[in-house]
């Protein structure tokens, strides 16, 4: 029997679009491997550059969501951390 192993990858965002989509495309270029099942929760603190649409349209599934304003690192993960277990 073949177990699938799951893992959880959680991010928080605010403007930073152009870290944050190399990033993404980094994580993809790792999803090669057989065994492991990547899920991306993304919180953003309602980025104005256009980091959230940016994210919506590549072709990654990722549960990506916006938390409002002055929410920072700590609760942001939180939050992203709160949507995986759910």
């Amino acid at each position: 029997m073949t177990f699938m192993k799951k893992t959880a990858i959680l991010l928080t965002t605010y403007n930073r679009i152009n870290k944050t989509i190399d990033c993404l495309l980094s994580i993809k270029n790792c999803l090669s491997f057989d065994s492991t099942k990547f899920d991306i929760y993304l919180a953003d603190s309602n980025s104005s550059d256009g980091t959230l649409e940016a994210i919506r349209g590549l072709n990654m599934d990722i549960k990506a969501f916006n938390v409002g304003d002055n929410i920072f690192w700590n609760k942001g993960m939180i939050m992203a951390w709160k949507k995986a277990v759910s």
